[in-house]
């Protein structure tokens, strides 16, 4: 038995059309969270060492995705990869990429301080085709990785502040 955060469902919600909602089936095993920056070295002439500027930095989560469809809906792993598919392109030169909502239970208030994610694009692995259904699959796998993009600039500061709110969230 998986354990399960959210009784069995995580939902991905478009932040800009919230009737598009795609729901996860299974929990996935693992959760993988990335902080990385870019920094750049200044050199000074006469200095052993150089001196670094931070520039920027970026937030990613990737877990795994398992679809499954049931013998009478044999296009819900096809539709939900088109929808997500969707949510990886773009809709003109001047459109920000669509901003997603990941829910997760309770670990939802602790990948980031703001709820705004944009998915990367992502290869799905299709299995378990029926002739009989038109040739459509049974399930999908894949790995999905989104990015986090707030709505302003998330400092040091801010990320203390929601350890302190957490604890007081939960009695520690």
């Amino acid at each position: 038995m998986t354990l399960s955060t959210t009784l069995g469902k995580i939902y991905l919600v478009s932040i800009d059309n919230p009737e598009q909602i795609v729901e996860l089936q299974f929990v996935p095993d693992k959760l993988e969270i990335e902080r990385n920056m870019d920094m750049q070295h200044i050199q000074y002439i006469g200095q052993n060492y150089s001196h670094y500027h931070y520039l920027a930095g970026a937030k990613e989560i990737e877990f795994d995705i398992d679809l499954f469809a049931d013998y009478d809906a044999r296009l819900q792993v096809i539709d939900k990869i088109l929808i997500l598919e969707a949510w990886t392109m773009n809709e003109g030169f001047n459109k920000q990429p669509t901003r997603l909502s990941l829910v997760w239970g309770e670990m939802t208030q602790y990948l980031a301080t703001e709820n705004i994610w944009v998915l990367k694009p992502f290869k799905p692995i299709f299995s378990q085709f029926d002739g009989n259904d038109g040739g459509l699959p049974r399930s999908a796998k894949f790995k999905i990785t989104l990015c986090y993009e707030p709505s302003k600039n998330i400092k040091a500061s801010d990320i203390l502040k929601q350890v302190t709110d957490l604890r007081f969230q939960h009695g520690r």
